[in-house]
């Protein structure tokens, strides 16, 4: 990673979840992919939801007034998590020999787990 990059990265780290959830959403089109990709690591990173199809915040339990990320079949709070063996779980697609991060979440209500592969952000070797 050279200099600018890792500058790029520091100040990704050093946003709050609000700017970094604007930068991979409604001002998009105003960053580079490696921006979005940096903001989409660092909100993994910390545990903010960022999938696709449902509301994401910076969400406290006990803030009844947050919207929160919701299961699509009872309604509960979604929770990220990562699968681990010797490391994060990745999936490798044979037909281009490509390695992406899965994403998983889980139902705090009903315990139902969701995996969604994350094509934007490389596996490094």
């Amino acid at each position: 990673m050279d200099d600018e990059s890792r500058a790029l990265k520091q100040r990704m780290i050093d946003l709050p979840n609000e700017e970094l959830l604007k930068i991979i959403g409604p001002d998009s089109k105003d960053y580079r992919k490696e921006a979005i990709d940096f903001a989409k690591s660092e909100l993994l990173r910390r545990g903010v939801p960022i999938q696709e199809g449902y509301q994401v915040t910076d969400s406290r339990p006990d803030d009844d007034d947050t919207e929160q990320s919701v299961c699509p079949l009872c309604r509960g709070r979604l929770r990220q998590g990562l699968l681990f063996a010797e490391r994060e779980l990745t999936i490798v697609f044979s037909d281009k020999d490509e390695e992406r991060f899965v994403e998983v979440w889980a139902c705090s209500d009903c315990g139902q787990v969701q995996m969604q592969v994350d094509f934007d952000t490389d596996v490094e070797g």
